[in-house]
């Protein structure tokens, strides 16, 4: 299949100091996006963002606020074209305090997402929030563990089928996961070892074979457990050669569907969910031959 796709953008912005310890960055972001597939889809995308960030001693600190606007336009032969619109307006904060021997961050998001389609509306009142911790063990190993409860809403192309039919407003995904882990640095070597669990409600997914949707329609799983490792290390050789290389194991388990179409009414639960790899592997070598080039080869 072939596609041609065709976009223009413009990106503005700046950073402007208050004072000593405080400054200010302002940014917008448009771009008009056309592809043609098997009809043409049109997007338009306006993305406002601006945020304070004050940063004295162990103290710092962050807030500002985002409004993401879009919209996808598609004929798909059936009288007029079909018009999905999305408008996010999001606050946060986000402070974090070095004790010396430990750090502390917190940090708050609170969402308003509304979705319209052919003048149907759909809205959500959504909040994030993450809490962690850092401690120094010696000057080589730290641990570090956080807790974060957070969301996920639907693009716009999630709200279509393959053909680009529509297949219904998603509800958001929300997860809460548990991250603990260790740091080990030296001067030739950094590692970095997560071990992580989560539970997912409403996980977007794709599923191949729903009967109403062609080739497939996005849905969500009602659900869902992810946990796993995962495991960072850097090496540096001598100032020219260095590799990196980063392992993830995942294990992904559908807890709960009721849907007729997706599992028979929870006859798939306990299964893996399918797509999520179980090993995730990549390796990176690097080679600085000069001061001012490198060349990277990665897998």
């Amino acid at each position: 299949t072939n596609a041609l796709t065709n976009s223009d953008r413009i990106n503005l912005g700046g950073t402007l100091k208050l004072g000593e310890h405080v400054e200010t960055t302002l940014s917008y972001f448009n771009e008009y996006r056309e592809s043609v597939i098997f009809s043409p889809q049109r997007y338009k995308t306006d993305i406002l963002d601006g945020n304070i960030i004050f940063n004295k001693g162990p103290l710092k600190f962050i807030t500002g606020f985002q409004r993401w606007t879009g919209s996808r336009q598609q004929d798909i032969g059936f009288g007029a074209p079909s018009t999905a619109k999305k408008d996010n307006i999001g606050i946060y904060g986000q402070a974090n305090y070095d004790f010396d021997v430990a750090t502390i961050s917190l940090g708050a998001r609170q969402e308003w997402a509304g979705y319209t389609f052919n003048d149907s509306p759909e809205s959500y009142n959504l909040q994030a929030f993450d809490i962690g911790i850092n401690k120094s063990i010696n000057k080589k190993l730290s641990v570090f563990s956080n807790f974060n409860y957070a969301f996920q809403t639907a693009n716009t192309d999630s709200l279509f089928n393959s053909i680009g039919q529509f297949n219904g407003f998603l509800k958001p995904a929300k997860s809460s996961t548990l991250n603990i882990g260790l740091n080990h640095n030296t001067q030739s070597n950094k590692l970095k070892l997560t071990v992580f669990g989560s539970k997912l409600k409403n996980e977007i997914f794709f599923n191949p074979l729903h009967p109403g949707g062609a080739f497939g329609v996005n849905t969500t799983i009602d659900k869902s457990t992810k946990y796993g490792v995962e495991i960072q290390n850097k090496h540096i050789f001598n100032k020219s050669i260095s590799a990196v290389i980063n392992y993830a194991y995942t294990r992904a388990i559908i807890d709960e569907e009721l849907s007729v179409d997706l599992c028979y009414v929870d006859h798939c639960k306990g299964n893996d969910i399918p797509g999520v790899s179980a090993h995730n592997v990549t390796f990176g070598l690097h080679y600085n031959p000069t001061q001012n080039s490198r060349l990277i080869l990665t897998q």
